[in-house]
């Protein structure tokens, strides 16, 4: 019942480690879950082989992920919110994990590869199962502290009857029970998917194969060292005005490099003027008036402190208990000031320009305090006869009296066995004033000390077993104002771009009078609906993804849109134009991007063989260096496994491994045209290294690197080149999120 006691024992804290457990396996495994929908695109987020991700579904995966995540900033002492980037992110990894979900469960059917039932109790058996160690964490584990499957199978037996059990007596409990159970099923699931994707990979894998020669090659490539000197001269040298690009040249390069410009899904050229308002010069002496006033107040005595930060209206609540240096992370520069200012010090107002703010602080204290406390505690309950408080000095009464400390929590359903409290699990500048006193006083106690501590009105009777790790903790007052505009500034700007909309409703007379008004017009060329919500999301608010959709759902060519008034501050004024539909296939010349590509690539192609004339009679070493822009450098010990790089041009250069491969030392490579200019190597030394050649190991990692370059050594294969290659080839992937 090992298992078991750890459950019940946690009380609230484990609500906490489950949610971390159950954040950790909702995006990769909460999918499995996911059926065929069918309806109206309306309600369709995306989707991948024909099979569709409803918007209910979709929310409540951001649903369930979220919550977990909230647990775990509260674990980590962060407060309960999210803010809108975290939601951004975890919003792009639940679409992100849904998508490498249905990939890898389609190409193992394609395949005839399954999971069963005698597999995933084996995989138990076993329990080296990286999924299985969140449940050893939770108390289902031997004495060696890996997964104990019997453990599990003892609380699957039990856990019904225990549940309807504590139905009555102990609701808190119950739903605890009910929790680790939701766990393990989440667990379970994962568990098929880590086996799913092993045989999948291992089929993979077993693709990739090797032979002699190839292996010693490769061996020969990594294991031979040459000492070169390098001379480069990159095309830059010459300059644009001594290159043109013709028509019929262009015409001839995005032939050659049509596939570039392939695109799986419908795109739109767009240019849009973005405002965003800032704070005028009456807006920031208005702040600095009210900062000014702050810092009057944070001198004054230990009375006025809360109050000057309320007043002050600061974005940094106040909270009346040293803490670590951690704990201060919402004001970064307070952090890095605290070592340097002596107890008692009152900064002076001052601006970051890199947050935007305006902050004031005071060190009230400064002490050494444990980072990390080994406690236990029971909590004493009232009944209709006797308080909290009357049980709780009762049992203290007992303790001290001989009573062992786990007999007497017993006596209350409790097991007191004893936990770790952290200073990340609680210090925190969002920490509600009403659980200051409580760990104020537990971190304060000394090992062996007992008390009664006061949780929100229910006592607890808590003895401190162990200390550990102290450090210096800091009792601050800050003041922190973001410098915002006003009402009267955001409407002043509202109507100068109202006023300007209503004197240029074109595209073209846009274009042609921004600049004159203050504005300026910029583009985004082949914009998909995927990086469109991207771009609304750079700026955030609602309405930019309101303009999104409007672009992609509503807009014709030429057509320029209403205002929108967005951003995560509301500081945003938004005008977008659709200037180009672009059908699903290739992209045409004449779309800027395309065009500016080609005519980069015509014009470097022309000044590589301007280069090359012009260097056609240099021989030796000596007359590179001396050429017009010329760069040179040594390298020493360069192998022929990977691509040797001019440290001043920072390009890869994998033409000059084998150049350098087919020179002996002592003679030089002559000039090797490269990606960013000609390049002359001086082959000086040439050794083998140390390494003994072993075919058989030699060809698996061969073998290997063929895998590798395929799934880009991601074990899940999610963002690698076989998902790419799988999502933009078979898998018609559709992402309609930015209508959500």
């Amino acid at each position: 019942m090992a298992a078991l006691q750890t459950i019940r024992k946690r009380g609230k804290l484990l609500m906490v480690v489950l949610g971390l457990a159950l954040f950790a396996f909702i995006a990769e495994t909460a999918f499995q879950s996911i059926q065929h929908f069918v309806g109206s695109n309306r309600t369709v987020v995306g989707e991948v082989y024909g099979e569709k991700l409803k918007q209910e579904e979709y929310f409540k995966l951001v649903e369930d992920m979220a919550n977990a995540m909230k647990m775990q900033k509260q674990m980590q002492g962060q407060g309960g919110e999210l803010s809108e980037e975290e939601m951004i992110q975890l919003r792009n990894q639940v679409w992100e994990n849904y998508v490498s979900n249905q990939i890898l469960t389609h190409e193992a059917e394609e395949f005839g590869l399954t999971v069963t039932e005698g597999e995933i109790s084996q995989a138990l058996q076993q329990g080296t199962s990286p999924s299985l160690q969140f449940l050893a964490g939770l108390g289902f584990r031997n004495a060696q502290g890996t997964f104990d499957v019997k453990a599990l199978q003892e609380f699957l037996k039990t856990k019904d009857k225990l549940i309807a059990e504590a139905a009555q007596k102990n609701p808190e409990y119950a739903e605890q029970m009910q929790n680790a159970y939701n766990l393990w099923l989440f667990i379970k699931g994962r568990l098929r998917d880590e086996l799913l994707q092993n045989k999948y990979y291992a089929l993979l894998g077993g693709s990739f194969i090797s032979n002699p020669i190839a292996a010693k090659e490769a061996f020969d490539d990594a294991n031979t060292q040459s000492d070169v000197s390098i001379v480069a001269v990159p095309y830059s040298t010459i300059s644009d005005k001594e290159v043109q690009a013709t028509e019929s040249e262009l015409k001839d390069a995005y032939k050659a490099e049509k596939e570039r410009f392939r695109m799986p899904v419908e795109t739109r050229d767009l240019k849009y003027i973005d405002v965003t308002v800032t704070a005028s010069a009456a807006d920031r002496a208005a702040l600095n008036k009210e900062m000014d006033e702050a810092y009057r107040g944070l001198q004054g005595g230990a009375d006025s402190i809360a109050t000057a930060v309320t007043r002050g209206r600061s974005v940094v609540p106040y909270v009346n208990m040293a803490m670590s240096k951690a704990a201060f992370a919402a004001a970064p520069e307070v952090q890095n000031l605290l070592d340097s200012v002596a107890v008692g010090t009152v900064r002076a107002p001052f601006y970051s320009a890199q947050s935007n703010t305006l902050t004031t602080f005071k060190l009230l204290s400064k002490t050494s305090a444990p980072d990390s406390v080994l406690y236990r505690f029971i909590i004493a309950p009232a009944d209709a006869k006797t308080t909290s408080q009357q049980r709780a000095d009762s049992i203290l009464t007992a303790i001290n009296g001989g009573a062992k400390f786990k007999d007497v929590a017993k006596k209350y359903a409790q097991t007191g066995d004893s936990t770790w409290l952290t200073a990340a699990q609680f210090e925190s500048t969002a920490l509600p004033a009403t659980m200051v006193p409580l760990f104020s006083k537990l971190t304060a106690l000394e090992a062996g000390q007992r008390a009664i501590l006061d949780n929100n009105g229910t006592k607890l009777v808590v003895e401190v077993m162990n200390r550990k790790a102290f450090a210096t903790k800091y009792n601050v007052a800050i003041v922190r104002r973001s410098v915002d505009f006003s009402q009267k500034t955001y409407a002043a700007e509202l109507a100068k771009l109202n006023k300007f909309l209503g004197e240029n409703k074109t595209i073209a007379d846009i274009e042609k009078n921004a600049g004159k008004n203050g504005y300026m017009v910029r583009s985004l060329d082949a914009l998909e609906a995927t990086n469109g919500l991207g771009f609304a999301n750079s700026i955030g608010g609602e309405n930019a993804k309101a303009a999104i959709r409007w672009a992609f759902d509503d807009a014709d060519e030429d057509e320029v849109s209403r205002l929108f008034e967005c951003g995560r501050q509301n500081d945003h004024l938004l005008v977008l134009a659709v200037t180009k539909v672009n059908e699903k296939g290739y992209l045409p010349l004449e779309n800027a991007q395309v065009k500016a590509f080609v005519e980069a690539r015509v014009k470097r192609n022309k000044k590589a063989a301007l280069l090359a004339e012009r260097l056609k009679n240099v021989k030796t070493l000596a007359q590179a260096k001396s050429q017009k822009g010329a760069v040179s450098e040594d390298v020493a010990a360069t192998t022929f496994a990977g691509s040797v790089q001019v440290a001043a041009l920072g390009v890869p250069e994998s033409a000059l491994n084998g150049a350098i491969a087919r020179t002996n030392a002592g003679k030089n490579t002559g000039w090797v045209a490269g990606a960013a200019g000609y390049y002359f190597v001086q082959v000086n030394k040439r050794a083998a290294g140390s390494q003994k050649f072993d075919q058989k190991a030699m060809e698996t990692q061969v073998a290997q690197m063929g895998m590798n370059f395929v799934v880009s050594q991601s074990y899940y294969g999610q963002q690698d080149y076989l998902r790419n290659a799988l999502m933009v080839k078979n898998a018609g992937v559709k992402d309609f999120r930015y209508r959500f």
